[in-house]
C-alpha cells in the first residue's frame, strides 16, 4: 500500500484536533469544576449525578429537618410525662392529706381547690403539641386529647366495650431522664437515666370513627353559589391538614392550618417503622386499629 504526503498530513490534522478538543474539554472541566455541562456529553454519568443528588437532598432532608423534628418530638413528649409524674404525685401527696381525720371541712375544701387545679395542669399536659401536632393523641393528631369546650362534647359517646382480663394488664418498661452524650462528663448523679416499670392496658373506644365530631374540622365555604367541602380545599390549595380555617383581611386570603394528615386513620411513617423493626401486617393494623379482627374475604 502506497502512503501518499496527503494521507499522513490528513493523520497529523486528525491527531492535533483531537488533542485539541480533549484540551478544550479538560480545561472547561477544570474551570467549570463539572465533569460534564450537559447530559449529552456521557448519559451515563448524567443519571447517576442526578440519582447522587437526590439521594443527597433526602439525607440533607433527614439530618436537618426530620432529626431535629424527632428529637424535638421526644423531648417535648419527656418533659410533658415528667411533668404529668410530678402532677399525679401531688395528687396523691393531696388525697392522702385529705384523708387525715384531722383535716376540717374548710381544709379538705382548699384540698379539692388544689386536687382541681392539678387537674387542670394534667389535661393542659395531655394537650401538649409540637409544630401544632398534638404528642398524645396517636394518629390523629390534629386533635386535642381533652376536649375544648362543651360544645364539642354535645352529642358525643364515648363507650369502652372490651372485657377485661387480668392478663390484658401488661407491664412496659421506659427510660426517665434523657442524656446529651455531648455532656456526658459534666452528668449530675440526680440526672442519669432512670428506668422505671409501668403498667399498661390497651383500650377500644366506640364511636371514634369519622362522623360528625370530625365534621366540625371540615368547614364548608360557598363560592359563587358551589360549595367546597373541606377536603376538596386540601386538594386544591396543597393544605396540611382538614383542620384548618380562613380568614380574609386587606384583599388578602389566610388559611391557619393545625396538624398534619388526611385522616385515613394509619401514619405510614409510623407503620414504615414498624415494619423495619420486623413487625408484620397484622401487628401493624392491631396497632392503629385497636378492637378489630381481620378475617379473610371469601369469593
Amino acid at each position: 500500500m502506497r502512503i501518499t504526503n496527503t494521507m499522513m498530513t490528513n493523520t497529523t490534522m486528525r491527531n492535533v484536533n483531537k488533542s485539541k478538543n480533549n484540551l478544550y474539554t479538560t480545561e472547561q472541566q477544570m474551570s467549570s469544576q463539572k465533569k460534564i455541562s450537559k447530559p449529552s456529553d456521557d448519559p451515563i454519568i448524567a443519571i447517576r449525578a442526578l440519582s447522587l443528588r437526590t439521594s443527597l437532598t433526602e439525607v440533607e432532608q433527614y439530618l436537618k429537618k426530620n432529626v431535629p423534628d424527632a428529637g424535638a418530638w421526644l423531648t417535648l413528649t419527656e418533659t410533658s410525662l415528667n411533668n404529668m409524674d410530678g402532677i399525679y404525685k401531688d395528687i396523691i401527696k393531696y388525697c392522702t392529706q385529705g384523708s387525715t381525720d384531722s383535716y376540717e371541712t374548710t381544709n379538705r375544701s382548699a384540698i379539692i381547690q388544689s386536687i382541681q387545679q392539678l387537674r387542670d395542669a394534667m389535661y393542659a399536659e395531655g394537650n401538649a403539641d409540637s409544630s401544632g401536632r398534638y404528642i398524645f393523641t396517636g394518629y390523629r393528631t390534629d386533635r386535642a386529647l381533652t376536649f375544648q369546650n362543651d360544645a364539642e362534647v354535645a352529642g358525643l359517646s364515648y363507650r369502652i366495650k372490651q372485657s377485661f382480663k387480668g392478663s390484658d394488664f401488661t407491664t412496659t418498661k421506659y427510660m426517665k431522664n434523657g442524656v446529651d452524650i455531648n455532656k456526658i462528663a459534666s452528668i449530675k448523679a440526680s440526672d442519669t437515666p432512670e428506668t422505671q416499670e409501668v403498667y399498661r392496658i390497651r383500650l377500644a373506644y366506640g364511636g371514634c370513627a369519622y362522623d360528625a365530631a370530625d365534621a366540625a374540622s371540615l368547614p364548608q365555604i360557598t363560592v359563587d353559589g358551589q360549595a367546597y367541602a373541606g377536603t376538596r380545599l386540601r386538594q386544591l390549595f396543597g393544605l396540611n391538614s382538614t383542620r384548618f380555617s380562613l380568614r380574609y383581611a386587606d384583599g388578602v386570603f389566610r388559611f391557619d392550618v393545625r396538624g398534619y394528615g388526611h385522616r385515613v386513620g394509619m401514619s405510614q411513617y409510623g407503620a414504615n417503622v414498624m415494619a423495619i423493626r420486623g413487625s408484620g401486617y397484622a401487628d401493624i393494623l392491631a396497632h392503629y386499629y385497636p378492637g378489630t379482627a381481620l378475617i379473610r374475604a371469601e369469593g
